[in-house]
């Protein structure tokens, strides 16, 4: 049985087996926003994962809501199971110095060669609504020291509007699918010097 979760104007229809999977995820969601993208960056991995299987190939997925040891254990669940090609991990709303991002992605890509995985640039998604966002020119200047200081730390940011989320939270998190493919693909090259 499909479970709707309404957003203002918007359903998002989950099937029965999403509901379970899925329902402790998007309670850990702030915003009605964070959790249509979240639904639908889910529902791309599961499809993407369907896809896979076709070609046995094995992608896998972790949520967490801590960066602390994030590495450290998905670095384990890709040594320990070397049927695994590709790790995607998701962080919910975790602390990151003095930031709390709405979300952290990244990829780990097993190397065919047998060498270390290579690592995609972690990823931060921000959904940002209009109460909140870029409505004043000071939450305006904050929200761009904070994204130059993520990036000193090492990270892409992807601010994406509430708009934008209702309108199309798929095309959202395609975006940040193809982001982190290309950079785990770039990390593979430069690695074992392919051209790009």
């Amino acid at each position: 049985m499909a479970t709707k979760q309404k957003f203002r104007d918007k359903e998002l229809v989950l099937s029965g087996r999403q509901t379970r999977l899925w329902s402790s995820h998007l309670a850990r969601c702030q915003s009605p926003i964070e959790q249509m993208f979240l639904a639908a960056w889910l529902s791309l991995h599961e499809r993407l994962a369907t896809v896979a299987q076709s070609s046995d190939e094995n992608l896998t997925l972790s949520v967490g809501t801590s960066l602390d040891g994030a590495e450290t254990g998905a670095n384990g669940i890709m040594s320990e199971d070397p049927s695994i090609d590709s790790l995607d991990v998701v962080l919910i709303q975790p602390q990151l110095e003095f930031y709390r991002p709405d979300f952290v992605f990244w990829r780990i890509v097993a190397d065919p060669t047998g060498g270390d995985p290579f690592h995609a640039t972690k990823v931060i998604v921000e959904c940002d609504g209009h109460e909140f966002h870029e409505r004043t020119k000071e939450q305006a200047t904050r929200d761009k020291a904070r994204d130059r200081n993520l990036q000193a730390l090492g990270f892409q940011v992807f601010r994406f509007t509430g708009s934008e989320i209702f309108a199309q939270a798929c095309k959202c998190a395609l975006e940040v699918n193809h982001y982190l493919s290309e950079s785990a693909y770039r990390a593979a090259s430069e690695r074992h010097k392919f051209p790009m």
